[in-house]
């Protein structure tokens, strides 16, 4: 397990290249989390990206065995290949059903969730006005719930990935960051 201690404010890059760690906790103190931090790296629990991180950078977490984690909306890209072949990558930490793009987030760069293989339901925000055309390639179980009109909307439509209207109104946010999510068919509430 990885613990940071203290005001860790940096993973630098390249920082935990191909180890084998099962837990990460990042501290609230942490703004940066450089290119390929954690890339080939086992991990089975990232358990939420801080309010502080506002990019994630390049294939930071890429071709690791990171299944779940929590995203702010504080964060505004998801850069290239940032969970690029994370295999196991499924769903939010808290629901356990889908995984949670909130709102607040602007940009999910080229290659983003490539390789996702176990990835289902995502939903997306409204405020995301960039998905590069490759962003969730190689995603065979993928469904986007998002707003009609969206440009997540648009994306699941030329790629004919299946998809779920998911009314605005069901994002419950609180000071910029996502507290609950009321739609398909549950609630969900974020600590």
């Amino acid at each position: 397990e990885i613990d940071f201690e203290g005001n860790t404010q940096r993973i630098g890059n390249r920082a935990f290249l191909n180890c084998n760690v099962f837990q990460v906790k990042l501290p609230d103190s942490i703004s940066f989390i450089g290119k390929q931090a954690f890339k080939n790296s086992f991990i089975s629990t990232l358990y939420e990206i801080p309010q502080s991180v506002k990019e994630i950078e390049e294939e930071a977490f890429s071709e690791s065995g990171v299944r779940h984690f929590a995203l702010h909306s504080d964060v505004k890209r998801i850069k290239k290949g940032a969970f690029k072949n994370c295999k196991s990558l499924s769903a939010s930490i808290y629901d356990g059903k889908g995984f949670v793009i909130p709102n607040g987030v602007l940009a999910i760069e080229s290659e983003a969730f490539s390789g996702c293989e176990a990835m289902g339901n995502v939903t997306i925000s409204a405020t995301v006005t960039e998905i590069a055309d490759d962003a969730f390639d190689r995603c065979p179980k993928l469904e986007i719930s998002a707003p009609i009109g969206s440009v997540a909307h648009q994306f699941a439509l030329s790629h004919n990935i299946p998809f779920l209207e998911l009314p605005e109104e069901e994002f419950e946010v609180n000071k910029d960051k996502l507290v609950a999510y009321h739609g398909l068919n549950s609630s969900v509430t974020l600590p």
